[in-house]
């Protein structure tokens, strides 16, 4: 009989919060600097937030802390359908609780609350670039935490790396969320939801892509 438990979801919960609120604060504190210092430290903020959590809430949930991975990890048949739903519930649950503690310990002003944004409102190039970045972050994803032929402990820095690496790139063209929960958060508590379906089908289409292909082509099928 399937025992359920509550472990893995609150694990998503504590880190998709971590995440979001580290990564809007990040935002809000650095990059109004307008220095390529302030820039770096936006992208490594997320980058170092995600190496820690995979490492602490790895074991216990996988670490997906972004809607888009767990979707992937449903296509390749990691998770199940109901699982995944709870992960997604409560990954949305922590960046929305966010957003609302971003508010109140660090104010600030729609436009600099951390929320990705398109720049020049360019929607389909935002989408198509969250949607590449996104496959390589599941890709990386894959290839390291869900490969078993992968050492565990290189998850963690490749994973990070990777998500700095994709602020790096896309953080001036669409701010670089890679990540539906990343944009939620802050976007609910500031109540600018615009552009929304960037950011909520690039990095699906991304991720899902990324684990489609990874799963297909590289990783032996497993018995159910």
């Amino acid at each position: 009989m399937y025992a359920f438990t509550w472990d893995k979801y609150i694990a998503e919960f504590i880190g998709t919060f971590a995440l979001v609120l580290f990564g809007s604060m990040s935002v809000t504190l650095y990059a109004s600097a307008g220095d390529n210092l302030g820039f770096l430290s936006v992208a490594f903020a997320h980058g170092l937030t995600l190496l820690i959590l995979v490492y602490s809430i790895g074991p216990i949930s996988g670490c997906h802390i972004n809607p888009a991975v767990t979707i992937g990890a449903w296509i390749a048949r990691k998770i199940s359908s109901f699982a995944g739903v709870m992960y997604i519930i409560f990954q949305l649950l922590g960046a929305a609780l966010a957003g609302v503690v971003h508010a109140a310990i660090l104010p600030a002003t729609p436009g600099n609350f951390g929320i990705p944004t398109v720049a020049s409102n360019n929607e389909p190039t935002g989408l198509v670039i969250e949607a590449i970045l996104t496959f390589f972050l599941v890709f990386t994803i894959f290839g390291t935490a869900m490969n078993p032929k992968s050492p565990p402990e290189v998850a963690g820095v490749a994973i990070g790396l990777t998500l700095a690496l994709g602020l790096i790139i896309g953080g001036p063209i669409t701010g670089g969320a890679l990540n539906p929960a990343r944009w939620f958060g802050p976007a609910l508590a500031a109540n600018s939801l615009g552009q929304w379906w960037v950011y909520i089908f690039g990095p699906i289409i991304g991720g899902g892509l990324a684990a489609f292909l990874y799963s297909t082509l590289f990783m032996k099928k497993e018995k159910d």
